[in-house]
């Protein structure tokens, strides 16, 4: 039939692209995996010739650009096309594909901006020419920035993390991660590289940096805000800046360090219920001059409504409480009896005291300090330091305990401190002594305890070597 039609009558050549959404665009990130971008075509007759003009803002490819006729071509033309992954149709054939597919793979993006592709292609077949449609592959960058985590940041340092896949939102990760380099500023403008083990000395506590990526010297990622954490000084920890005095019950003190860091167990053991006498309610943390400064003398003692005191001894006595006093930073809870963190943007490396300690009977005296991470009211320990002994000193002792921390949390940022010194573990009668004691001076009803363990804690202080 088809030779008996006029090729006048006889329709154009149809062409049509594979890949391209509707309005002709095929958008490809640099380094993702190569794209399907094909411009197919289909004749009645076997196809005349292919004109095609390559338009591409791509600086690796822009030598291409022309207008190109498949019947004329030279082999340098053809050469140079087919180094670039352009595979090219064979005319006089009634179908046939520009497959752009492979050169996909090697498009490359600027920092700023697209760079569109243009591809022009009509078809002769039927002594007839199509409408020449035009096609855009347009290269993006890569989407992808930096991670920090919270377990590597310090108060002097920072260390960021190779990329991840994670870190990828557009992009091939194996393709970016064999040509990239890592930057480090202080403003978020000028930037200097980071060493390998992409860690950074030498920084100011509480300040913000700035990490970033650089692809193949010109693709920048995302810039990545760090903050270091600060160097808090707790308020009052060397227990010479006062503390104020109350009385719950007459001539009964209940101390408390000002500066609303220090917290103790007074509250718990010099209370108001029952009778006011000196065995029912007491400090358990009295603030007292040693050691040239103000020191806090922790005791065991018992305490509580409904005691008695058996002619000063234990023994025949009703002793409802025993508790071990403390000093502590967080807020106490007199009703729970519990400690919890006082809100600090912090990462020390090691906390140290100075301290003397008389275990009773076998008792040990604790310190503890947390690093803790809480988050709608779900506490996580980020790290810890720990002490538990029951050794005497007479004297005063410095000691330094380092912080321990959990790489498990690495992903979390500390928020919250929380240090308790303790004198003693054992809270029970048997820890007691057998005799009420007059501490320090004064009267006898304001000044005698049935104790047990003690501890004088001088001063303490967080340190921050990185």
């Amino acid at each position: 039939m088809n030779e008996t039609v006029p090729q006048e009558w006889l329709p154009k050549p149809k062409v049509e692209a594979i890949g391209f959404d509707d309005s002709n665009t095929l958008t490809y990130v640099e380094t993702a995996d190569a794209a399907t971008a094909k411009i197919a075509y289909k004749a009645v007759r076997p196809v005349e010739d292919v004109e095609f003009t390559l338009n591409f803002e791509d600086e690796k490819l822009s030598s291409l650009n022309k207008t190109y006729l498949l019947s004329t071509l030279t082999i340098d033309e053809r050469t140079s096309l087919e180094a670039v992954n352009i595979i090219l149709p064979t005319l006089n054939m009634v179908e046939g594909v520009l497959d752009l597919s492979a050169m996909t793979a090697n498009l490359l993006a600027k920092n700023e901006g697209d760079v569109n592709n243009l591809i022009g292609v009509k078809v002769k077949a039927n002594g007839r020419w199509s409408e020449e449609k035009t096609y855009t592959i347009r290269t993006l960058k890569p989407e992808f920035a930096v991670s920090v985590y919270p377990g590597n940041i310090w108060t002097k340092e920072l260390t960021a993390n190779p990329l991840m896949a994670t870190d990828i939102k557009t992009g091939n990760i194996d393709k970016i991660v064999t040509d990239v380099q890592y930057q480090f500023s202080t403003d978020g403008n000028s930037w200097i590289p980071l060493l390998s083990d992409l860690r950074k000395e030498g920084l100011a506590s509480g300040t913000t940096y700035y990490v970033r990526a650089l692809y193949r010297d010109e693709l920048t990622s995302g810039v990545t805000e760090v903050r270091t954490y600060e160097a808090l000084t707790i308020p009052n920890a060397s227990l010479d800046d006062g503390y104020d005095t109350t009385n719950p019950k007459s001539k009964n003190p209940l101390y408390t360090f000002q500066g609303g860091w220090i917290g103790t167990r007074n509250p718990l053991t010099c209370h108001t219920n029952g009778v006011n006498a000196f065995y029912v309610s007491k400090s358990s943390t009295l603030p007292i001059s040693d050691n040239g400064s103000t020191v806090a003398h922790m005791m065991t003692i018992g305490w509580g409504a409904g005691n008695s005191c058996s002619f000063g001894n234990k023994s025949g006595s009703i002793i409802n409480n025993i508790s071990a006093g403390i000093v502590c930073v967080g807020e106490y809870s007199a009703s729970e009896d519990s400690v919890y963190g006082k809100a600090a943007y912090i990462r020390p490396t090691s906390l140290s005291f100075v301290y003397k300690a008389s275990p009773y009977n076998g008792d040990e005296y604790q310190v503890e300090a947390y690093l803790e991470n809480i988050t709608d009211g779900k506490v996580v320990v980020i790290g810890k330091a720990f002490l538990k002994s029951g050794i005497a000193y007479s004297s005063y002792q410095t000691e330094t305990l380092s912080f321990d921390y959990d790489p498990t949390q690495e992903r979390l940022p500390i928020s919250h401190l929380r240090i308790i010194f303790k004198a003693g573990t054992k809270e029970d009668k048997d820890h007691l002594e057998d005799k009420f004691t007059k501490e320090g001076s004064g009267s006898v009803y304001s000044n005698y305890y049935i104790r047990g363990s003690q501890f004088w804690l001088d001063s303490f202080e967080l340190h921050y070597d990185k």
